[in-house]
């Protein structure tokens, strides 16, 4: 009876692997002539020459290029981006041996180079840059944003050009604010929305606090709030016919230099001046729902209380 072993080659267990050691080989000439065995040699030699470099320099620009970076990895691009050396031996390239000069990187602030590719990328752009830019967003950006520039020879003359360009300058203002906003010296949009509200209700606070206090006074006074004609805005000039001890109160606190709410009735508009009847009742609902708080509260922390009424 065929076992299921029978469909299967067994492995030889005595295999032994290999190091990975040079080995002299004797090429005829058809080899040697052979176009696609020098591009593979090529290949091979190059691919490693870049693996060296990017384990070398584990910083290099190369290494965050065309890649979705979080905050972290764009925070390295900007602040921890590797720098060669001032006598970093850089590749030459031509007959006249053209190569990435080290001056550059003082001249132009955003220009890093990268030692993997031996070619220069915009760390802002590599960070920040968009894809596509132009009407429509149908042009592609490559060069110093997602393919290294090596063309020494136009060096500077494309440096020049490029840190003209929209995308780049966007780049650089995205990439200060986020390196202030990474530091926490500044706070994003939403905190800073959050903040403007916050701000604004405080203001608006400090605006209904001599307004309360007029309308708590009357009632812990039992003065009635309102007179004979207790609407329209509020004036220092005390009128012909008695408004109400409410807007008396008021009149008395501005008379004696209450800056908040002379500039809450200055500038708050004929609707917003908290100082209609509506409003009043608002506070004084409020004020009496807080009261009998404070009383049950009272009641259930004592042992025992009585009720009495008179007959």
């Amino acid at each position: 009876m065929s076992s299921i072993l029978n469909f299967f080659k067994p492995t030889n267990k005595n295999t032994t692997s290999v190091p990975n050691v040079p080995i002299d080989v004797d090429l005829d000439k058809s080899s040697v002539d052979s176009p696609s065995t020098k591009k593979r040699k090529l290949e091979i030699v190059t691919s490693d020459a870049t693996d060296a470099s990017r384990n070398t320099f584990p910083n290099d620009i190369a290494n965050f290029c065309r890649k979705n970076l979080n905050d972290i990895k764009k925070y390295e691009v900007l602040m921890h981006y590797w720098i060669p050396d001032i006598d970093f031996k850089f590749p030459t390239s031509g007959k006249r041996n053209w190569k990435f000069q080290h001056s550059w990187l003082r001249s132009f602030v955003w220009l890093v180079y990268s030692a993997a590719e031996d070619g220069a990328y915009c760390r802002y752009c590599v960070s920040f840059g968009s894809n596509y830019i132009g009407k429509g967003g149908h042009q592609n950006i490559n060069v110093l944003v997602h393919t290294a520039f090596r063309d020494w020879k136009k060096a500077l003359e494309k440096f020049r050009e490029h840190q003209t360009k929209k995308y780049h300058l966007d780049a650089m203002e995205d990439g200060q604010n986020f390196k202030l906003i990474y530091e926490n010296r500044k706070n994003d949009v939403i905190s800073e929305i959050d903040k403007g509200r916050k701000m604004q209700l405080l203001e608006n606070r400090q605006k209904l606090i001599p307004i309360i206090r007029a309308i708590l006074l009357c009632g812990r006074q039992g003065l009635p709030l309102r007179g004979h004609r207790d609407q329209g805005s509020l004036s220092l000039k005390m009128p012909e016919e008695n408004d109400g001890n409410f807007r008396a109160l008021l009149r008395y606190a501005l008379d004696s230099g209450d800056q908040i709410l002379a500039n809450h009735l200055n500038t708050a508009g004929s609707n917003a001046t908290y100082l209609s009847f509506r409003i009043q009742n608002e506070i004084i609902d409020i004020a009496g729902k807080q009261i009998t708080t404070n009383i049950v509260q009272r009641v259930n922390r004592s042992g025992c209380f009585s009720v009495i009424a008179d007959g």
